[in-house]
């Protein structure tokens, strides 16, 4: 039933949505490793830290849009 959520419950939905917010960070970062090495940053030091710092913006944006950090 929808209202017998007990806490046990709740736990375990928000460990999902953890595990598939995780899945899809690496998935970004990847998109985005891919585009670095796309704009020319093949042998830079940049290459990994360009993709965690666009996935870092997106995040804070999106959890300042939403309410999360507020």
């Amino acid at each position: 039933m929808p209202g017998n959520r007990t806490p046990l419950k709740k736990f375990m939905d928000y460990l999902l949505y953890i595990c598939f917010i995780f899945v899809v960070l690496l998935v970004a970062n990847g998109i985005f490793y891919f585009i670095g090495g796309l704009i020319g940053l093949k042998n830079s030091p940049y290459r990994i830290a360009v993709p965690f710092g666009i996935t870092f913006i997106i995040i804070a944006f999106f959890g300042g849009y939403m309410g999360w950090w507020w």
